[in-house]
């Protein structure tokens, strides 16, 4: 027992660290792909929706019975996910590695199934060869890598862990069969037969978990008739020496009980979890069909075979109650995928779609075998459909279904005519391959992809257990070519590392990863279209438009590429017409594309077209009824030309009823309250201060935790000089949303020249507890601190923003502390203040923006200036006149920095004329 325990251990150290090798390379990945809507925009794991909401909404946050619902239902998984955040908020490499341990958890669970149920001889060897295989596989980076696989993992393990706690073949004591026999030591069939018909023996079905129940019966030993009976005299005898080894009487039903919880948190932790019934059904037939097939017909009915037939029943009831509240949560509706994301679905032709789904099953298997050419993305026309039966690729998939269904017959001759060539391993092995597949498959319903790697990772356990299987059958069949067949399975493993460890940085970076499906797939649409996206944010504008210009080429239709390559063109004045072009061709290939109407709009804005604008947006209201932003932007325009009376009418009729009458304020909605706030706006440039102010109150009766409607009513309170109540209400709108503290910064710069130090003081408090590293902020709240007489306390205060400030980003910290200085007449420590400013400028690649160049380079002009005097009074005066003529040199380069720098074009006139 002891050497059991040590090799669990062992076993699974070796697992981890294997894994961990492996993978250790993504820990410092971001999150990519899918990772941003399932992981850092999903509401049900940001916390940023309401517990509940987990059970009634789907994978990537949408109500499930939405119409746009993907239907993926994994609540356990969102659960976990949400418990990471709460816990470590979005971190990914927190993330990152708790994928790797339920991975490496998942293969230590695969080498316990294998070594418990699947293989005899050499139980332990195969079993860890398979966690290794199973561990190391490359087509499982996807999964393992990409956060949003963790709904596999999770599956994987609850999936594992039914297996093993199921009871296969449980007597009627709750424990396993007893003896396992092998039928090669028997002396003939007849007393082989005799044997066990005597003795309840399980010839080829699965073996108890029990090791001290198992008996086998070896070559080496003796195998005699007299000498089993001598031990065994009978099947009463057998039940005596079982009932003193035997588990409570109640211990096979709660580990049934137990298995099917399991299997729920399978399912709902990834829908293929609800496959390890088919698995578990076809273990209890082989056990069924083996132990029928040596009892005599008179005892076909005896209690263990209805045990088995009972337990049959319970996971085919349990298996239909799960699919039938599945479909009752989806409300008995089926998803609805867009064509690219699975264009053989849409196909008219079932011929055309019969072939090509089957091709897509062996384009699976062929990443199972050779996981090479690996991809996160198979859409947008990677694998063009069979249109003709002549395609020769079709003669791949013949060949995949004849191996298949040959396997298959061979399996079930070999059992019924009670062969010893009958394998457990090859049947767990196609089982555990076979049924897992099925729901991705395509071929019984369409799905929302066309491959993804990621939901091989529960059939790829299958498909390990083969490849040992076999190898292991070569051992037996081949002695003298072990040694080759151990350099073998050396060299897979070793080949299995080095493809994950490549496929893993791939995952490592956004950039490696966007490349790394561009060599998988140039001709993917949507792999280009990521890409050229990726290169727009990194403001690679002239890579990025050929890249668009390809994604058009590749799928014509592709609204998204059209639409983001007219808003690269427009900033253009030469390709302005071009843009125009393509807003429009997006409009008509989707006409509900929101964003292609306000862009165009604001287009023609630009270009001073205000009524090709107007149309734009009126023909927007007309195709998308109900759509405010729409009505907005037109609303807006009118303002633009000063056409108030227009915008006045849109903002009531579109406000009227929802927001401005009756005391029923439900369909006043956000979108409702931002355009509310945008008439407020309007009225408070026609100067209608008091209409602004009643529209507010009643904006924020109606939602007190709008940020934005907050702020607009401290302003008007601010124009009425109510600092006090204009300040309070601007710290509800930083503590409601902290990204409003710009509009808290300007009002706290406008207190401090109001000379309102308290309320001023406030505020930028609140401004730099909501952003501690903007050192902007902090440098004008020493100026405040001077103002408010804590001279001492300000300029410790500056100095240690600017200690802070090493790339000298910042300009109000370096200017206030040098004019601290100047006060005090200390002209020579702010000329060494603002020289160490431009000389970390020099040191790094971070540059400050040139108006604010301009700037300091002025204040240090006035304190040069002002120390030359110094230093000419002193009688210096060739010192002081080198000073002057660095003040001046500095005047004119700021003036080149900035044109508009009006001060330094007065000081230096100043300096001119003395």
């Amino acid at each position: 027992m002891l050497r059991k325990y040590l090799s669990d251990w062992v076993a699974f150290g070796l697992l981890t660290v294997t894994t961990w090798l492996a993978y250790k390379d993504v820990i410092n990945g971001p999150f990519l792909h899918d990772d941003i809507p399932a992981i850092v925009k999903n509401p049900d794991v940001q916390e940023n929706s309401r517990f509940s909401s987990i059970i009634w909404n789907d994978y990537w946050g949408t109500p499930l019975r939405n119409n746009g619902s993907h239907k993926s239902y994994r609540p356990v998984t969102i659960l976990f996910l949400r418990m990471i955040h709460s816990s470590f908020d979005n971190d990914p490499k927190v993330y990152h590695g708790v994928n790797i341990f339920l991975h490496a958890f998942a293969s230590y669970l695969l080498m316990k199934v294998c070594w418990s149920l699947v293989f005899d001889d050499d139980g332990f060897l195969c079993s860890l060869l398979v966690g290794l295989l199973f561990s190391l596989h490359p087509i499982h980076t996807e999964a393992v890598c990409g956060v949003v696989g963790c709904a596999e993992l999770l599956c994987a393990v609850f999936y594992l862990l039914a297996l093993l706690v199921y009871p296969i073949g449980s007597n009627q004591y709750g424990q396993g069969e007893i003896i396992t026999y092998d039928k090669k030591s028997a002396t003939s069939c007849n007393t082989e037969a005799k044997v066990e018909r005597n003795l309840n023996v399980k010839a080829s079905g699965f073996s108890s978990n029990n090791p001290s129940l198992r008996y086998r019966v070896k070559r080496k030993h003796d195998t005699s008739m007299a000498t089993i009976e001598e031990k065994y005299n009978n099947e009463s005898q057998l039940r005596k020496e079982t009932k003193k080894n035997h588990h409570f009487p109640s211990a096979a039903t709660f580990r049934m009980g137990l298995s099917l919880i399991l299997v729920l948190l399978a399912m709902l932790s990834k829908e293929s979890g609800i496959t390890v019934l088919a698995v578990l059904l076809t273990i209890e037939i082989l056990t069924g069909i083996s132990r029928c097939q040596h009892q005599e017909r008179k005892k076909f009915w005896n209690r263990p075979n209805n045990r088995i037939l009972g337990k049959c029943i319970v996971l085919l009831f349990w298996g239909i109650l799960l699919v039938l509240a599945r479909f009752w949560i989806m409300d008995w509706t089926r998803p609805i995928f867009a064509k690219p994301d699975n264009p053989t679905s849409v196909l008219k032709n079932k011929l055309t779609r019969a072939m090509t789904y089957s091709y897509l099953v062996w384009i699976n298997m062929k990443l199972l075998i050779y996981p090479v050419n690996l991809c996160y993305d198979y859409s947008y026309g990677t694998i063009p459909p069979i249109v003709s039966i002549s395609d020769d690729r079709n003669l791949l998939s013949l060949c995949l279904f004849l191996v298949v269904l040959g396997t298959i017959v061979h399996l079930s001759n070999n059992l019924f005519r009670n062969k010893e060539t009958f394998s457990k391993a090859g049947a767990m092995g196609y089982a555990m391959m076979i049924f897992p597949f099925i729901p991705a498959s395509n071929l019984f319903f369409p799905v929302g992809f066309v491959v993804a790697e990621r939901v091989l990772y529960l059939p790829s356990a299958g498909f390990v257990i083969c490849m040992v299987h076999f190898w292991h059958k070569g051992l037996n069949k081949f002695p003298t070519k072990k040694m080759w067949l151990y350099l073998l399975t050396f060299c897979v493993l070793a080949a299995y590392f080095c493809l994950t460890l490549r496929r893993t940085n791939d995952w490592t970076s956004k950039e490696n990863f966007l490349r790394s499906g561009l060599a998988a797939a140039p001709n993917n649409a949507k792999i280009r279209y990521n890409w050229a996206n990726f290169l727009r944010e990194n403001n690679r504008l002239d890579e990025a438009i050929r890249e668009y210009q390809k994604t058009i080429e590749l799928y014509p239709e592709y609204v998204s590429a059209i639409h983001n390559l007219a808003t690269i063109l427009e900033d253009d004045q030469q390709t302005m017409e071009e843009a125009e072009k393509l807003y429009a061709l997006a409009i008509r290939i989707q006409p509900f594309h929101e964003n292609s109407y306000r862009n165009l709009a604001n287009l023609f804005v630009k270009q001073n077209k205000f009524d090709h604008a107007t149309k734009v947006l009126l023909r927007a209201i007309q195709v998308i009824p109900g759509e405010v932003t729409h009505a907005v932007g037109l609303a807006r325009i009118f303002v633009t030309r000063k056409q108030y009376k227009q915008a006045e009418k849109i903002f009531q009729h579109l406000l009227s009823r929802p927001c401005l009458t009756g005391t029923k304020t439900q369909a006043c909605t956000y979108e409702y309250q931002m355009a509310l706030n945008d008439y407020v706006e309007l009225l408070s440039k026609k100067g209608d201060i008091k209409t602004s102010k009643k529209l507010l109150g009643r904006n924020m009766e109606i939602n007190s935790t709008n940020a934005a409607t907050l702020i607009k009513m401290s302003n008007i309170l601010m124009s009425e000089g109510d600092t006090y109540a204009a300040t309070q209400l601007m710290l509800r709108a930083i503590a409601i949303d902290p990204n409003q503290s710009n509009n808290a910064w300007q009002q706290a710069a406008d207190l401090l020249q109001r000379k309102r130090y308290e309320d001023s003081e406030r505020l930028y408090i609140a401004v730099i507890e909501a952003k501690p590293d903007n050192l902007e902020v902090q440098g004008q709240f020493g100026a405040l601190l001077w103002e408010k007489g804590k001279r001492q306390e300000a300029e410790e205060f500056l100095l240690n923003v600017t200690f802070r400030d090493l790339s000298c980003e910042a300009e109000a910290p370096w200017r206030n502390l040098a004019a601290i200085q100047g006060r005090e007449r200390r002209h020579k420590e702010a000329i060494e203040v603002l020289q160490t400013c431009f000389k970390r400028q020099k040191k790094t690649s971070k540059k400050m923006p040139h108006s604010k160049q301009s700037v300091l380079l002025c204040t240090l002009a006035k304190h040069q200036r002002d120390r030359s005097k110094q230093i000419h009074a002193a009688g210096k005066h060739t010192t002081a006149q080198t000073m002057w003529k660095k003040a001046i040199q500095n005047l004119q380069e700021a003036m080149k920095l900035d044109e508009k720098n009006i001060e330094a074009k007065q000081i230096l006139k100043q300096m001119a004329q003395a």
